[in-house]
């Protein structure tokens, strides 16, 4: 395991990891402090640098949450050579990907609160989809949830996902990947990404239109609340977009976030980290795009626009829910404290000031009270 490490640190100094005969655009700089010995692999000083300070401390803590991976067979690619040797390698190679700048300088505290991520049972009634009914507004269908155990190569080990049914037909709501962890004797959420699923089959396709219509109710007062900025920019005054406004963000985002968080106070998790800038996937989209000099502006221009969806969009999102739900509330945002986006979720209700939103809380409200009995 040792040799695969280092095998992992030289490569990922040079900008190109090996994993089955490929390689991977995975890049960061390693310093190690082993006694009186100091390993460096540095190659380019742009490259994040995961420093470990205590290598025996390290390489034990890295060693379990290895057992624990394998133990779990988390879904990875299929490796053709060294099957073993390659799992392996993957699983390190992307516990860095997905990696804030921050852990890169705590590596033992990150690999522990990845293990904890693992072994975190908060939503384990969900593992089992429930269907929760729901009445005309959402067309008498079912709200459907489900706790999923996510592929190795997303951020976190776990995400739960959020379907609206009628008879055959499916409507996909964004799908929110998180980790919960237990700091100073409270559970800590952190939620790395919104993501939208694909889109639903045909013979869904009506029912996703009618959906998408009922959910425009959820932007009803937005404009109301803008900036004359933005009102500017919308009406083409001006061509400043103030990142802060709350309107540019899609209702279904809102409807997703606002069940999860429903969800969270059910279980009396009031702190929530948001985490908005992983180094190493950006750096990985940035080295793809140099090596394609027919498509590089474009390539360059893509990695842009999902790094500003991963770090700007998150954040419009959680204000525009803080706009809705005053039990949400911002303690910080990111790199005034730290790197996170950190809010507190209130252990008491509030009623929304959305209709559609609050009627789906109260819903899940009443069906979690029929579960308890």
């Amino acid at each position: 395991m040792k040799e695969i490490f280092y095998e992992l640190i030289k490569e990922a100094s040079n900008g190109k990891v090996i994993i089955d005969k490929e390689e991977w655009p995975i890049a960061f700089n390693t310093i190690v402090n082993d006694g009186d010995k100091e390993i460096r692999f540095v190659g380019n000083k742009d490259f994040d640098t995961l420093m470990i300070n205590n290598y025996d401390e390290f390489l034990l803590i890295l060693t379990k949450y290895l057992e624990l991976e394998m133990k779990n067979k988390r879904k990875m690619p299929k490796f053709y050579y060294e099957e073993q040797k390659n799992q392996l390698k993957w699983l390190m190679s992307y516990i860095f990907v997905n990696a804030t700048t921050e852990d890169f300088l705590n590596p033992i505290l990150y690999i522990q609160r990845i293990i904890n991520f693992l072994q975190d049972n908060t939503f384990e009634a969900f593992n089992d989809l429930i269907e929760i009914p729901l009445n005309k507004t959402f067309y008498n269908g079912k709200l459907q949830i489900k706790n999923n155990i996510s592929p190795v190569a997303m951020e976190t080990p776990f995400n739960i996902s959020f379907n609206l049914i009628k008879l055959d037909c499916i409507h996909n709501f964004p799908t929110i990947y998180y980790g919960i962890n237990e700091e100073n004797n409270e559970k800590v959420c952190y939620i790395y990404s919104i993501i939208q699923k694909k889109k639903e089959d045909n013979k869904s396709e009506e029912f996703s239109k009618k959906i998408n219509r009922l959910l425009y109710k959820v932007n009803k007062n937005i404009r109301e609340s803008e900036s004359q900025d933005y009102l500017d920019y919308i009406n083409k005054k001006s061509t400043y977009y103030p990142e802060e406004n709350i309107s540019d963000i899609s209702p279904s985002f809102i409807f997703s976030l606002n069940i999860f968080l429903s969800l969270l106070q059910n279980k009396n998790i009031q702190k929530i980290k948001v985490v908005t800038y992983l180094p190493l996937r950006y750096n990985s989209r940035f080295i793809s795009a140099n090596q394609f000099s027919l498509r590089k502006k474009e390539l360059l221009n893509r990695n842009d626009i999902i790094q500003s969806n991963a770090t700007n969009k998150l954040i419009r999102t959680f204000r525009r829910m803080i706009y809705h739900n005053k039990a949400l509330d911002i303690v910080s945002f990111p790199y005034e404290i730290d790197e996170y986006l950190h809010l507190n979720l209130s252990d008491k209700k509030a009623e929304l000031n959305n209709m559609l939103l609050e009627e789906m809380n109260i819903l899940i409200e009443k069906e979690s009270n029929h579960a308890k009995k």
